[in-house]
């Protein structure tokens, strides 16, 4: 099985003007480069942050994703705060049989379990994208979504974290205020969330590959002055039984994901 995680910035759309937070740049619609992308690497789950718009005409783009990219079910986790007249949601899609879904409160975006059929009996994969705001409002969301997996054997938490690892090293003096305000407190760099997630006995996927120096932002085409140097913010994290059965787990960085969103895939293969 083949699970893939992918903020694609704002929907896929071309972006709105006069954002504080982005660099002055014109981004186009990229809808094709994004489906492209993920159909190169046929993930059997796929988890998309910033599913901006999807909800709209009647789930139009949700259900325009779904199809052209071959999937039998797709579901939508509706962001809580408006960002410009949109929110950040989550949309997930996958053509294993759904056997349950939950959507998990959230101060700003969006977290989505769903539970599926697979060759280790039932998985909850929960795609989430956590507060931009503060460590502590993610710690807070990151809290409620583990106290949710709680009642499952074998869970998987990926996504957008807005947060950092202490797997990986930072030099603090090349981050811009904006990522310093972020990232950073008196004491150093914060990583509380992803402490938080493995001390409740989840897996960083990525550590355990290898994987951890391998950084999720920015791509060429990012504006977003929060990623202005490397950092790892994609993650996927699994409980140990699965976690013994990942085969392997990338950074998908190509020219197809250079120009497509801000953020790089990042893909898990269970065998």
């Amino acid at each position: 099985m083949k699970i893939m995680s992918y903020n694609i910035f704002l929907g896929g759309l071309a972006n709105s003007p006069g954002r504080l937070d982005f660099i002055e740049a014109e981004v186009e619609d990229r809808t094709e480069l994004i489906l492209e992308a993920v159909a190169k690497e046929c993930p059997d789950f796929l988890a998309i942050q910033e599913a901006n718009y999807f909800e709209r005409n009647s789930l139009g783009r949700l259900h325009e994703f779904r199809d052209r990219l071959g999937y039998s079910g797709g579901l939508i986790g509706l962001g809580s705060t408006s960002y410009d007249g949109t929110a950040h949601h989550v949309a997930s899609f996958t053509g294993e049989q759904i056997v349950g879904s939950d959507v998990v409160p959230m101060k700003h975006n969006a977290a989505l379990v769903t539970l599926i059929e697979s060759q280790w009996g039932q998985i909850a994969l929960c795609n989430c994208h956590l507060s931009p705001r503060s460590e502590e409002e993610r710690v807070s969301e990151v809290q409620r979504i583990i106290s949710d997996l709680s009642g499952y054997e074998h869970a998987i938490f990926m996504g957008d974290l807005n947060s950092l690892s202490a797997h990986n090293e930072y030099d603090m003096s090349v981050f811009n205020e904006k990522q310093a305000r972020k990232f950073t407190d008196a004491r150093g760099v914060r990583t509380q969330v992803a402490d938080y997630i493995e001390g409740s006995g989840f897996v960083d996927v990525g550590r355990d590959m290898g994987m951890a120096g391998s950084m999720t932002v920015p791509t060429e085409m990012c504006v977003d002055l929060s990623h202005g140097s490397p950092l790892r913010l994609d993650y996927m994290f699994a409980t140990p039984d699965i976690g013994a059965h990942v085969k392997d787990y990338a950074v998908i960085k190509n020219d197809l994901t250079n120009q497509a969103s801000d953020h790089y895939p990042i893909v898990m293969e269970l065998i």
